[in-house]
């Protein structure tokens, strides 16, 4: 581990201090630090800044340090290149980053020495087409959403699955979310848990106005095809809280799994069970 990337929150003044912290820890251990230039003036410090297209070729792995939110975009900006993410969290809930604050120098040591996996998580990609032709293509780690604006009509979706007719959804909106998703928008929609290792898309109606539509799991092998059959002027597609786009009516959303992954660092040692009861506050220990 040669070159080390970093990236942070700089809305928040505790990632800019850990930030401090991290780098010349990093530099007294012989690593070289490198940051994206918007991220370097933040800071104040030129000397370890360089374009986006040196830091996505030059790191062997990045650090991301907030919360989700962080990790997502550095997650859109690396994708592509599969270098690995190691995230720290500075935020609420955290299910992405691996390492909390108070663990961060034990979880440094642990990269630098080469005691860690990676898990390889399933990225999404979402190809908009109107009148025929794309107009726009978007990947997600965590999901793509359709949603309806501010204003409190229903709109009705389309959705194929390999082509093959599904349903038509009236509904406040439509989430296609990967496996690593499921604890977040598709999770507060009402969708299941799902371990984020498991090859799997999940379709999750927003309010829906019909009784019987629930939360559809489908190989993420498979494609899904949504048409927006009846939307209005603030009918929005984004992509994982951070891209979006407007779409109007008869606009064709084509969801598949991406060419490429998101690598990420788990130094912790805590497995997704262990995550999970921490998160969500749930009870109960292994020894009853």
């Amino acid at each position: 581990m040669r070159v080390v990337g970093v990236v942070f929150n700089p809305n928040k003044s505790e990632a800019l201090e850990v930030c401090d912290w991290l780098l010349a820890s990093l530099q007294k251990k012989g690593i070289r630090v490198i940051v994206p230039e918007q991220y370097a003036a933040a800071i104040q410090r030129p000397d370890l800044a360089v374009n986006d297209a040196e830091f996505r070729i030059s790191i062997n792995a990045a650090i991301s340090l907030g919360g989700d939110g962080t990790l997502l975009g550095l997650a859109h900006f690396l994708a592509g290149a599969e270098k690995p993410i190691l995230g720290v969290n500075l935020g609420q809930l955290g299910f992405l980053t691996d390492v909390e604050l108070n663990a961060l120098s034990q979880g440094i040591d642990r990269l630098l020495t080469g005691q860690y996996k990676v898990e390889k998580r399933t990225m999404l990609e979402a190809i908009v087409v109107r009148h025929g032709e794309e107009i726009k293509k978007f990947i997600a780690l965590n999901d793509v959403v359709i949603a309806k604006g501010a204003i409190a009509r229903l709109i009705r979706l389309r959705t194929y699955v390999d082509d093959q007719f599904v349903t038509m959804y009236p509904a406040d909106g439509l989430i296609v979310s990967t496996a690593t998703g499921s604890t977040g928008y598709c999770l507060s929609a009402g969708g299941p848990l799902i371990h984020p290792t498991l090859p799997v898309t999940v379709i999750m109606p927003i309010c829906p106005h019909t009784l019987n539509a629930r939360a559809l799991v489908i190989s993420d092998h498979q494609q899904v095809k949504i048409s927006v059959q009846a939307g209005h002027s603030e009918t929005l597609l984004t992509t994982d809280g951070q891209r979006g786009i407007n779409l109007q009516t008869k606009d064709l959303i084509i969801v598949r799994k991406a060419p490429f992954v998101t690598p990420l660092i788990k130094v912790s040692g805590r497995d997704y069970f262990e995550v999970l009861r921490t998160k969500m506050h749930s009870g109960g220990n292994a020894d009853g």
